[in-house]
């Protein structure tokens, strides 16, 4: 195997095990763009631009006062209790939009059935109103009796509460509270990448440990779905060019594909598809042995991919290093270094 494709191989197995290995979902984000960029040579500026359009947690609430981040726990408790809330009322026709302190009103949308001589049939259209705060027993007269009112009561007065207190922070700071309000939306759709984050990153080395660690792991559910997605993966695909007059090639994964907004890409095609593809591309080649080179770091426990199939790596390239091990790490490895049967038979020799 020429040694130009045994680094592309490299770069395949550095993306996945970085993904696996890295400690935070922020250090998730940044080594994957960086590794996408080196795997499918997109533009050095790539990884920058990547991550301002899906940036980490620590870009987006790092700099964030104590009070600012109170503050932003108060505008996502506030979201979450009128979630709740809401749920309770998807049986009827109405929901609560908001609640406004300096009204003591509940602002409800009801679907109002509506029909004119133009329409097929009649379809349901949103009209505004309000409930006083003083009515709140109104509120929840909408609501069946089965379900737990007194709960919802105690919900519905827990977002009056939180209303409040948001309403006392922005006296004299309006300006400066709608730019937190701006980033508590946009930290929730972030807070959801982060997660499929964690969770891809999990099962993802699962999967990898089965491979080291497993003779059937080929078998696993977990490989198969990797697997399944590889191969229906479009490898090259074909477009019209600009001018529109022939057929041209086109790789699948395109910089530009990374740069729109993630509701346009589901996460499994923007995370999980260039993972699988790194992965059955780094385990197809059977000259190269990349299943065998596959094993983990005995003292940080990452997963690392050996520089020789038949070596005894016991450390990662990190740890390797003679002066970030121990004596005792390192006459452990010596032990093992000198129980390979290669060495000893390169011994022999002598």
């Amino acid at each position: 195997m020429r040694q130009e494709e045994k680094d592309k191989l490299k770069k395949h197995g550095k993306l996945f095990c970085d993904f696996a290995n890295a400690k935070t979902t922020d250090d998730i984000l940044t080594s994957f763009f960086s590794n996408v960029q080196s795997v499918f040579n997109f533009s050095s500026d790539f990884t920058e631009k990547a991550l301002i359009k899906y940036p980490t947690i620590e870009k987006t609430i790092g700099k964030l006062s104590d009070a600012d981040n109170e503050l932003l726990k108060m505008f996502l408790k506030r979201d979450e209790i009128l979630i709740s809330c809401n749920s309770a009322f998807n049986r009827t026709y109405f929901f609560i939009d908001k609640y406004d302190p300096i009204d003591s009103v509940f602002n409800i949308s009801e679907m109002e059935l509506y029909y004119d001589k133009t329409m097929d049939e009649p379809d349901y259209i949103e009209k505004p109103s309000i409930i006083p705060l003083a009515e709140i027993d109104k509120l929840i007269g909408q609501l069946d009796e089965d379900l737990p009112l007194d709960e919802i009561k105690n919900d519905l007065m827990a977002l009056v509460n939180i209303c409040n207190q948001i309403h006392e922070r922005k006296l004299g700071r309006k300006t400066h509270c709608v730019e937190i309000e701006n980033i508590s939306k946009d930290y929730k759709g972030i807070k959801g990448l982060h997660n499929h984050l964690r969770t891809t990153q999990e099962k993802l080395k699962t999967i990898l440990l089965q491979i080291i660690e497993t003779e059937n792991a080929y078998e696993s559910e977990g490989f198969r779905s990797m697997l399944s997605r590889y191969n229906y993966i479009d490898k090259k695909i074909l477009i019209i060019n600009q001018d529109k007059d022939r057929l041209i090639e086109k790789d699948i994964f395109v910089e530009n594909d990374f740069l729109k907004d993630i509701g346009k890409m589901p996460y499994q095609d923007f995370f999980n598809a260039p993972i699988s593809y790194c992965f059955i591309e780094y385990l197809k080649h059977s000259e190269y042995r990349g299943k065998e080179r596959l094993t983990v770091c005995q003292k940080c426990n990452d997963i690392f991919i050996k520089s020789k199939f038949y070596d005894y790596q016991f450390f990662c390239p990190s740890c390797s290093r003679k002066n970030r091990m121990t004596p005792e790490e390192r006459a452990s490895y010596m032990r093992g270094y000198r129980a390979n049967p290669i060495v000893k038979k390169r011994e022999r020799k002598r």
